[in-house]
């Protein structure tokens, strides 16, 4: 039932069930996605574009070999300078065998960055660093740019590149379309070729000649065209084509680029009055013609056998998912069923709200010309559930309006002679993805998240959904989908049906109203007192190396109306200690998750509260501190990493592990890097 986007030359878009699809319909995929605009350094460029090279090359051990043009040679010594200006001796040696030249490249042991690319010895068996290459275009063009130049074979206007396995050309896909790039993807043999077709002859392999998304056809829309264009008085040469090709694809025997669709767009933005009653062809133009999305065509469909991979869809009844080689529930579909369930929910997404639509907004009345008063979503749902997807996308300014209704639960308004204070008592429920696409537990919240610690500290509860493979959960899952999707699971339906959850959550909110005892407020101060009794200085050899603060007068709150809200759910008018003890067990899973300090094995909420945990603050510092005592010591300003790792573990009290992630980061920071493998060496300006 999973429905896909697809386009018919009578109905326009649609929406059509895997089931119902045919060869030779058109259906749209992932076309071009936008760079996150991520700074990135000289370092991280040269290293995509060294990936580039190795990702095709026979390995031994840590050294790669591979047959290279004097042109795509030049490339490769300019990369491996710029790698060894920010601290990584990559070493190559030459030698010229005809018209190529054989090269060997010898990388250190310490460039842990391009991580699983590397491990393989068979390149068939490769993983890029998506990580990496995904951050930003530069990362991404300058890998493609060596990979086809190290790698692709040029036949007729095709660039093709050698035989991959699946994974690794899905992901050099993946990489292309990121910078707009259409190649094409071919198997013989479950081996994968990716091929690049150019835009004209010739031998000229510049990421401009290679057929992009601008390139890219559009089918089924020659009707829509030409109505469009005769309500407007365009003729073929506005278009920029012949008296013939406009015909072909009126007739929908030519498909039109999308180059030539946006140029008719641009002429009914100029001669919009022409085209009413034609909104709608324009709007499917519109959309059709869409950057996101590449139309493709299927040219074959066959029944999955038992035993090949599945992609399984769990789908929310009226809402549509996106799913891809798992099986994936979004936070989409979490947020958009408890706006469901709730007697007076909302969903919103980040990127399509703003500061008024989520407050209030002052407007002009079209009929009296004064102004009036417009609730937005936090407002109208008072009482109620206010889900926000997507909420790292959402702009700064916009994100800084709602923290008035998530501190004191109001909306002020003072704007056009109305001042108004309203009130905005609601559960605000957010969902965010992790910045670098994956959780990295080592890091506080606020470092994982793009959002500033004055919005995640005023959340009663943050937690962190990770995808960690269990085989025992994944054989669970897949068994119980597939008996779900084969109709032999009758237990798939919900416990409790939809509409009677819905009117028992209206009715306990609306006739309870939980007052907290003696005995459950005794049990929530006890564990207040006795967590920050926890707090504390972190003292060792250097003395105090870390200050944490296990919890504070917020999560208090917060335990206060979690106890209630669970009084609540069980129609108590008390609060018991049983309702307590629950807020408590919930809190300390958010505290293990986001509010705990590896290094010092103690939790600490300032992670959290204030975006940097002062004890990870004070304990870069000291390291810092003795790098800089062990180079003064030695001749040439360097220290052995063993030597170092041994030394600051014992007088910082840290085991070795985390020593080197902490090596790690001040080297992704800038304050140190290894001239050789092993050796560490602080930066002359952060010697001062």
């Amino acid at each position: 039932t999973h429905p896909f986007l697809s386009i018919d030359s009578e109905r326009g878009l649609l929406y059509v069930e895997a089931s119902k699809l045919r060869e030779n319909d058109y259906i749209a995929t992932l076309g071009h996605f936008p760079d996150l605009g991520e700074k990135v350094s000289d370092g991280e460029e040269a290293l995509s574009s060294l990936v580039g090279f190795l990702i095709s090359a026979r390995r031994r051990k840590n050294t790669f070999h591979i047959s290279l043009s004097a042109d795509s040679l030049k490339r490769l010594e300019t990369t491996v300078s710029s790698l060894r200006r920010n601290g990584l001796n990559v070493k190559i040696s030459k030698r010229k065998n005809g018209n190529l030249f054989k090269v060997s490249i010898v990388i250190p042991r310490n460039m842990e960055y391009i991580g699983e690319a590397l491990r393989d010895e068979s390149r068939y068996h490769r993983t890029l660093p998506l990580s990496l290459l995904l951050k930003s275009k530069r990362n991404a063009a300058s890998f493609i740019e060596s990979l086809l130049l190290s790698s692709g074979k040029m036949k007729r206007n095709t660039v093709i590149l050698p035989s991959l396995g699946r994974r690794e050309a899905l992901q050099i896909y993946t990489v292309a379309s990121f910078l707009g790039l259409l190649p094409r993807l071919s198997v013989s043999n479950s081996l994968f070729k990716v091929k690049f077709s150019l835009k004209s002859n010739g031998d000229k392999l510049s990421l401009e000649n290679i057929r992009s998304i601008e390139d890219s056809k559009i089918p089924n829309v020659g009707k829509l065209i030409r109505r469009v264009r005769k309500a407007v008085g365009a003729t073929h040469k506005d278009l920029g084509i012949s008296r013939s090709q406009l015909s072909r694809i009126e007739r929908n025997i030519s498909k039109p680029t999308r180059k030539l669709v946006i140029k008719l767009l641009e002429i009914v933005a100029k001669r919009g009055e022409r085209v009413k009653g034609l909104e709608g062809d324009v709007l499917t133009l519109l959309a059709a013609s869409s950057p996101s999305i590449v139309w493709d065509k299927i040219v074959k469909i066959r029944k999955i056998q038992e035993g090949e991979e599945w992609v399984y869809d769990l789908e929310v009844d009226g809402s549509d998912n996106f799913t891809a080689s798992a099986i994936i529930v979004h936070n989409s579909q979490l947020l958009k069923y408890v706006a469901q369930i709730s007697p007076r929910g909302l969903y919103t997404t980040g990127k399509g709200s703003t500061a008024a639509g989520l407050t209030a907004a002052v407007v002009r009345d079209s009929s009296t010309g004064g102004w009036t008063l417009e609730a937005g979503a936090l407002v109208l749902a008072d009482r109620g559930v206010a889900c926000i997807d997507e909420f790292d996308k959402m702009n700064e300014d916009d994100r800084r309006a709602i923290h008035e209704a998530m501190e004191q639960q109001t909306i002020s308004i003072a704007k056009a002679g109305i001042v108004a204070t309203l009130n905005a008592r609601t559960t605000v429920i957010a969902a965010s993805n992790p910045k670098k696409g994956r959780y990295d537990p080592y890091e506080s919240v606020a470092e994982n998240i793009n959002l500033p610690p004055t919005i995640l500290s005023r959340f009663d509860l943050v937690f962190i959904m990770r995808d960690i493979p269990d085989k025992m959960k994944d054989k669970n899952i897949a068994e119980h989908i597939l008996d779900t999707r084969r109709g032999r699971n009758p237990e798939a339906k919900p416990p409790v049906d939809v509409e009677l959850l819905k009117k028992y959550i209206a009715y306990a909110r609306q006739n309870v109203r939980p007052v907290l005892t003696e005995e459950a407020a005794n049990v929530i101060k006890n564990f207040y007192i006795e967590m920050r009794e926890k707090s504390g200085k972190i003292t060792s050899e250097e003395g105090v190396i870390g200050e944490t603060i296990a919890i504070t007068p917020r999560q208090l709150e917060a335990l206060i109306r979690l106890s209630e809200a669970r009084a609540k759910m069980h129609l108590r008018n008390e609060v018991t200690a049983n309702d307590a003890e629950a807020a408590i067990e919930l809190m300390m899973h958010m505290l293990s998750q986001v509010g705990y300090d590896f290094a010092s094995g103690a939790y600490d909420i300032t992670g959290l509260m204030t975006g940097v945990s002062y004890s990870k603050v004070k304990r870069k510092e000291l390291l810092v501190k003795i790098i800089h005592e062990l180079t003064e010591q030695s001749e040439d300003g360097t220290v052995d990493r063993d030597l170092l790792v041994n030394e600051a573990s014992k007088r910082l009290s840290l085991n070795r592990e985390i020593v080197e992630q902490m090596l790690g980061d001040l080297k992704g920071e800038g304050y140190i890097y290894e001239p050789e493998p092993g050796i560490i060496k602080l930066l002359e300006e952060k010697r001062e």
